[in-house]
C-alpha cells in the first residue's frame, strides 16, 4: 500500500514538471509592465514598429511628440504594455531630472518666464454642448479633430501644452505657423512627473512684454516727435499700425494733404512708415499717427506757385453730381463746377464727359487758401459756340432737322453739336391746335422748321413751323378790316348761335344775339342750316387771340340804311322832297 502510494505521487510530480516545462516554452521571456529594449523596424506616421527580444512578433511603439521620432535600427528602450485584449505595446517614459524640476518649479512659483518651443498641434474634438442629440454629436457644425492647443518643449525632459487661445495676443489663423517658433512662456502649472504634461501660457508673457514696451513709448515720446511703424491693418476709417506690439492710428484725413476716401489708395499692409505723433492718451495707451505732417503742407507755398488766370494740367479725382474734382498736385485739388465744364450742355451728368484719372487742362478762375478751395473751368480754355450762331444761323434760317427730345407741350430740335432749338405747341401752327406735342412730332423724326429767336447771352434758340407760312389772322385783318362785309358758310347750327366758315384756315362762331333773327321767338335752327351762305359785318378781328366777331344783324342793319339813304337821294319828279319816312318805309313794304 505504501509503495503504491510512493509511485502514484511521482507520477503527478513528472506531470507538474511537464505542465511547467510546456507554460515556460509557450511564454515569453519578458512580462508586460517591465522595461525592454528593442530595435526599430520601420517608422510610420504616429508610431514604430520595434522587434523585443523574447517577443516572436515586433510591437507598436506610438509615436507622441514627447520624444523625437526614431530611425530605423535605433535601440529603444521602453516600458512593455499589454491591453485588455491582449495586445502588446511599448510606451517610452521619461526619467526626472532633479536639477530642470527645481528650476522649473521655481519658475512657476515666480511666474518667471521659461524658454520653450512649439513642436506639435494638438487636436481634440469639440465639447457637447446645449441642443447636442443623442448621438453626441451637436445639431449643427462638424465632430471632426480641430486644433486646441500645442505641446511646447521645455527641456530634453519636460514638455507642456499650451492651449490655443493662449498661445498669441491675437487670434491664431494658421495653427501650424507657430511650429518651430521658440519664445518664453509663463509656466501657469508645474507637473513633476516628466510624463505628464505641464501648462504654459504665451499669451500672458506677449502682453506682459507688450504693456513694459508701451510705457517705455508713452514715456518716452512727445507730439511731433516722428517714429516708425508697420501696416497691420485697414479700415474704413484709416490704418493701425504697428509700432512694437501695440498698435497707434493713421487716420484717412492724416494720410495726404489732399482728400483720401480709402487707406488702399496711399498705403497697404505691410508698408514700413515713418509718422508724425499728432496726439496721444497715455492713460489710455492710445496715439494717433499722421503721414502727411511728414511734409510741407502744400497750401501753404500755394500763391507761390498758381495765380488766377493761370492754365495748369491735372488729373480727375472724382466726378459728382455738381462737377469734377482736379488734383492739379498732390495735395491740391479743385472744384470744377458743372457750368464750368461746357459751353453747351445743360442738367447733364458730368460722368458723361469725365471720369477718375483723367488728365485734364483747367484754368485758375480763383481760390480761397483758408478754406482750401480752389475754382477751376475747362469750358473757358474751349472756343464758345454761341459767339458765332448768329451768324451761322440768323432768324429766317430754314432747317431740316432731328427732334431729339419731345414733351407735351415742346420739342427739342439739334441745331449743331450740343446746342438745340426749341419748339412750342404754340408755334407748330397759326391756325390748327395741337393739344400734345406728341401728336406732331417724334423723338427721331425729322421736320423742317425756322430760327424765329436767337439770345446767345441766354443761350437759347426758339424755333418755329407757322412763320414759314403768312399768318391767314394778319391777312384777314387786312383785307377784311373792322366794319368790313365778310361771307362765311354755317359749317353747324345750335341753339346758342351758329359756327360759320371764312376760309379753309378760319372759322368763327356767331351767338343768336348778332344773327339776324324775326324776333326772340325765333329759334336759330328755323332761320339758318348748314352749308347756308350768309355774310355779316366784322365788328372785331383779333390777330393775336385769333378772334372773330361777325354780325349778320349788323350787316342787315346797314343794308336797310343804304336802302333809305338810296331812296333819299332818288329824284324820279320834283315832289321827291316831299316824301316823308313813313312813305319810304309804306314803299319798300309794297315792293316786298
Amino acid at each position: 500500500m505504501h509503495d503504491s502510494d510512493d509511485v502514484k505521487s511521482k507520477q503527478e510530480e513528472s506531470k507538474k514538471r511537464q505542465f511547467l516545462d510546456n507554460y515556460l516554452e509557450s511564454t515569453p521571456a519578458v512580462r508586460p509592465g517591465t522595461l525592454v529594449k528593442g530595435t526599430v523596424l520601420e517608422v510610420l506616421d504616429d508610431k514604430a514598429l520595434v522587434s523585443v527580444s523574447g517577443l516572436k512578433k515586433e510591437v507598436e511603439m506610438p509615436l507622441d511628440g514627447n520624444f523625437a521620432v526614431p530611425q530605423v535600427g535605433d535601440e529603444v528602450e521602453a516600458l512593455l504594455h499589454e491591453s485588455a485584449t491582449g495586445k502588446y505595446s511599448l510606451l517610452r517614459r521619461k526619467e526626472r531630472n532633479e536639477e530642470t524640476e527645481k528650476s522649473l518649479k521655481e519658475a512657476c512659483d515666480s511666474k518667471t518666464p521659461v524658454l520653450g518651443k512649439f513642436i506639435k498641434v494638438k487636436y481634440g474634438r469639440p465639447k457637447q454642448k446645449e441642443g447636442a442629440d443623442n448621438s453626441g454629436k451637436e445639431k449643427s457644425g462638424s465632430d471632426e479633430p480641430r486644433p486646441i492647443g500645442y505641446l511646447v518643449e521645455l527641456s530634453d525632459t519636460y514638455n507642456a501644452i499650451c492651449w490655443l487661445p493662449n498661445a498669441d495676443v491675437e487670434r491664431v489663423a494658421d495653427p501650424e505657423s507657430l511650429i518651430g517658433v521658440q519664445d518664453y512662456f509663463i509656466l501657469e502649472k508645474f507637473v513633476p512627473n516628466p510624463n505628464r504634461e505641464s501648462t504654459v501660457n504665451r499669451r500672458a508673457y506677449l502682453e506682459s512684454q507688450i504693456k513694459q514696451a508701451k510705457d517705455e513709448f508713452f514715456n518716452a515720446i512727445s507730439v511731433g516727435d516722428v517714429v516708425e511703424g508697420t501696416v497691420k491693418s485697414l479700415t474704413s476709417f484709416g490704418a493701425f499700425i504697428n509700432l512694437g506690439g501695440f498698435d497707434g492710428l493713421l487716420h484717412l484725413s492724416d494720410m495726404s494733404w489732399g482728400r483720401v476716401t480709402k487707406a488702399k489708395s496711399v498705403v497697404k499692409i505691410g508698408d514700413v512708415l515713418r509718422l508724425r505723433v499728432v496726439s496721444f492718451d497715455k492713460e489710455n495707451y492710445k496715439i494717433n499717427l499722421s503721414l502727411k505732417d511728414m511734409e510741407e503742407n502744400p497750401w501753404n507755398t500755394f500763391m507761390d506757385r498758381y495765380e488766377v488766370g493761370q492754365v495748369v494740367k491735372g488729373t480727375v479725382m472724382r466726378v459728382v453730381n455738381f462737377g469734377v474734382f482736379v488734383e492739379i498736385e498732390p495735395g491740391i485739388e479743385g472744384l470744377c463746377h458743372i457750368s464750368e465744364l461746357s459751353w453747351t450742355k445743360k442738367n447733364f451728368n458730368p460722368a458723361e464727359l469725365y471720369h477718375a484719372k483723367d488728365q485734364v487742362e483747367v484754368k485758375i478762375l480763383g481760390y480761397d487758401i483758408a478754406n482750401k478751395r480752389i475754382s477751376l473751368t475747362i469750358k473757358q480754355l474751349l472756343e464758345n459756340p454761341w459767339n458765332s450762331i448768329v451768324s451761322k444761323y440768323p432768324v429766317g434760317t430754314k432747317l431740316t432737322t432731328t427732334a431729339v427730345k419731345v414733351t407735351d407741350t415742346a420739342a427739342f430740335f439739334k441745331i449743331v453739336d450740343d446746342i438745340d432749338g426749341f419748339l412750342s405747341i404754340d408755334d407748330i401752327s397759326w391756325t390748327e391746335k395741337f393739344k400734345n406735342m406728341h401728336d406732331f412730332v417724334k423723338e427721331g423724326e425729322t421736320k423742317e422748321v425756322t430760327i424765329s429767336q436767337i439770345d446767345p447771352k441766354q443761350q437759347r434758340i426758339r424755333l418755329s413751323v407757322k412763320d414759314m407760312s403768312s399768318n391767314p389772322w394778319l391777312l384777314l385783318s387786312h383785307s377784311h378790316p373792322k366794319n368790313s362785309s365778310l361771307k362765311a358758310v354755317v359749317t353747324s347750327v345750335s341753339d346758342n348761335g351758329i359756327n360759320v366758315k371764312v376760309n379753309d384756315d378760319i372759322s368763327a362762331f356767331i351767338n343768336k344775339f348778332n344773327l339776324n333773327l324775326a324776333d326772340s321767338s325765333t329759334r336759330v335752327s328755323d332761320a339758318y342750316s348748314v352749308g347756308q351762305e350768309v355774310e355779316g359785318t366784322v365788328i372785331d378781328i383779333n390777330v393775336r387771340a385769333q378772334k372773330l366777331v361777325l354780325s349778320l344783324k349788323e350787316f342787315e342793319r346797314r343794308q336797310s340804311m343804304g336802302d333809305i339813304q338810296q331812296y333819299m337821294s332818288s329824284s324820279d319828279d320834283d315832289d321827291s322832297a316831299g316824301f316823308t319816312l313813313g312813305d319810304i318805309f309804306a314803299k319798300k313794304d309794297s315792293d316786298n
